[in-house]
């Protein structure tokens, strides 16, 4: 019997230490991701066709001061002085991520504002918070646009992957500053993102999520709550648009589903691209998807008698 005790005992010992471990390798990923570099996702989009179009845009180079002091990096192409549309890309991106969505957009006659999130792209290196420093971040920058521009200008947001879990976020901050939200495979909380690395890599939930959690309050000072779109959505009264690919394995598709519940705005939309990927619904059919963007800012615009 005591040795049936030990044996149990170590299996348990050695089951809580790879629990441990796998919860270090999530919290590591997560808050510092591989890194791509501008020029990488450059000569991505050359690859891939997205700058096609897009030779009319000047793009000039700005800064975003942070009232904590940290500088952001981006650029500004003009379209309409008095509408704009402010891209956050994916974790691990840079601006240049989010350039294949900007053309619908210019298009339709909006200034276009892209930046590197917090540790990405340009910007010095710290560590991701998965949106919860990241939403502030984007409340500042809208703010600091509509200073800029003027405050009676048009703001629409429109964020992909952790961008999009990121918006979320800040539409908390931002009710009486922008006018509508576009949303992209975005994940519904942090917590349902790190259930989600540990399923794809067979690792055990419990107590593997229980010490990631841990571990982000300890060594990064922020947890699962302080990253939870779904419950930041909740109050969201703006209209809100959201897109995910059916074979997405990297945030599952059910996250836009969670989050089109939990909304409380009048004016929701969810459209899923049965043949694509992790952001890649716009690659997988441009016109369906710029479509459905015109829709739906078409449904805003008749809502408000423009």
């Amino acid at each position: 019997m005591k040795i049936l005790f030990i044996i149990i005992g170590s299996i348990l010992v050695i089951y809580l230490i790879v629990s441990f471990i796998c919860a270090y390798c999530i919290v590591e990923k997560t808050t510092h991701p591989n890194y791509s570099t501008r020029e990488q996702r450059q000569e991505r989009n050359r690859k891939h066709g997205f700058l096609e179009g897009t030779e009319c845009y000047k793009r000039e180079e700005t800064t975003f001061e942070l009232e904590d002091g940290y500088i952001i990096h981006g650029d500004i192409s003009l379209n309409n002085p008095k509408k704009f549309i402010v891209f956050a890309h994916g974790h691990g991106s840079t601006r240049e991520g989010a350039y294949k969505y900007t053309k619908i957009f210019y298009d339709l006659g909006y200034s276009l504002v892209m930046y590197d999130e917090r540790g990405h792209g340009d910007n010095e290196r710290v560590p991701c918070t998965m949106g919860f420093k990241e939403s502030k971040d984007l409340a500042e920058i809208v703010r600091i646009i509509k200073k800029r521009y003027g405050k009676d200008i048009e703001i629409g947001l429109f964020g992909y992957s952790m961008g999009g879990a990121t918006t979320c976020l800040s539409s908390q901050y931002l009710q009486a500053d922008v006018k509508f939200l576009i949303i992209d495979c975005a994940y519904s909380s942090l917590r349902a993102q790190c259930h989600n690395i540990a399923f794809t890599h067979f690792v055990p939930f419990f107590p593997t999520l229980i010490f990631a959690n841990l571990l982000f309050k300890i060594k990064y000072k922020f947890s699962f709550k302080d990253s939870n779109a779904k419950a930041a959505i909740k109050k969201n009264k703006l209209p809100i648009c959201f897109f995910h690919g059916r074979k997405d394995k990297t945030v599952f598709p059910i996250n836009s589903k969670i989050l089109y519940n939990a909304s409380s705005s009048e004016i929701k939309r969810l459209y899923y691209f049965e043949n694509a990927g992790h952001s890649k619904s716009i690659e997988s059919d441009r016109e369906s998807y710029k479509q459905k963007v015109e829709e739906f800012l078409k449904t805003i615009g008749e809502e408000n008698g423009n």
